[in-house]
């Protein structure tokens, strides 16, 4: 499951960070930045959780020119995590069935039509045999 921590309105440029229930840093790819119309700053930073025991994470806002940081702390309640999980599952079962079926149809239409071009030579052939 992935969270998006989004803040907006900062000058200077702030650093977004993910913090699990212990404080340790999450690994999370590079922050966006982009502007707004008055030239303020908005920041995105995303990461991949997986369930913990609390699933509590912190995004902390840090803008160490004017030494202020915010934190905001996000409980995950566990049903919502193991069901994105569980629908990546079907997701994943229901396309692994669909190419076995496709694959299938693909092999049985093959045959059939090799057995058929069999068929056929073997009635030309007999054809040619009896005159």
């Amino acid at each position: 499951m992935a969270l998006l921590c989004v803040s907006k309105g900062w000058f200077p440029e702030p650093e977004l960070e993910w913090l699990d229930s212990e404080g340790v840093t999450l690994s999370a790819g590079p922050s966006e930045t982009d502007r707004d119309y008055e030239g303020f700053y908005i920041v995105k930073l995303k990461t991949i959780i997986k369930e913990t025991d609390i699933n509590r994470f912190t995004c902390r806002i840090r803008q160490s020119q004017i030494h202020e940081v915010m934190e905001t702390e996000f409980h995950i309640p566990s049903e919502l995590i193991l069901v994105h999980e569980e629908t990546w599952r079907i997701a994943s079962a229901l396309i692994v069935s669909m190419g076995i079926v496709a694959i299938l149809a693909f092999t049985i239409w093959h045959w059939n039509g090799l057995h058929n071009d069999y068929e056929q030579v073997k009635n030309e052939h007999s054809l040619e045999l009896s005159k």
